[in-house]
């Protein structure tokens, strides 16, 4: 993440408080950023430096219109004009550090070979919670190749519960016994 990609989400997140709109224009900003990163026609023409830059604020107007903040509307238009439309991924994950820090949650992800329960997860949650003193907000992704069990990802840390895992480490401990044995260890 660049320098430049911190200042112009420092810049919003100024707007957002000064205005009482930091939780407006979060959940505004994610929309957009999903909808055109997940296109991707619409997101490589948008970074198209050929493209004028007035027909690239058109295809935003077009696309989003007035169903988002004036606010952040007027900053995607800065975005263009500075040639920094690109970084708008960037900006957003900054922005998105800052709103998560602020409301005092973590992102938390599952790794599962089935889709937990809502009563799993729950559960799952309150836990995290307690260990972390913090809201947690958790997403399910499945993996069949971790077999089975759970691997969590919390911030930086991952708490590894995977079957697969504990295969991994009991074969590692099986070469250790073995070379004992042979009196190499």
């Amino acid at each position: 993440m660049s320098l430049a990609s911190k200042k112009y989400s420092f810049a919003l997140i100024e707007i957002a408080k000064q205005n009482n709109m930091l939780d407006e224009i979060y959940e505004e900003f994610k929309i957009i950023v999903t909808e055109l990163t997940q296109q991707a026609d619409i997101w490589s023409l948008m970074n198209i430096p050929s493209i004028e830059t007035s027909q690239q604020k058109k295809l935003i107007n077009t696309i989003f219109g007035d169903d988002i903040n004036q606010y952040l509307y007027n900053f995607l238009m800065i975005l263009f004009d500075k040639n920094r439309f690109n970084e708008l991924e960037f900006i957003f994950l900054a922005f998105k550090d800052y709103y998560l820090s602020e409301k005092n949650t973590l992102e938390a992800s599952i790794l599962s070979v089935n889709e937990l329960s809502e009563e799993h997860m729950k559960l799952i949650q309150v836990k995290l919670e307690k260990r972390y003193k913090k809201n947690i907000l958790i997403t399910n992704k499945l993996d069949e190749s971790i077999l089975g069990g759970l691997i969590v990802y919390v911030g930086d840390q991952v708490i590894d519960g995977s079957i697969k895992s504990q295969l991994n480490n009991m074969k590692h401990e099986l070469k250790e016994l073995r070379l004992q044995e042979l009196g190499v260890n």
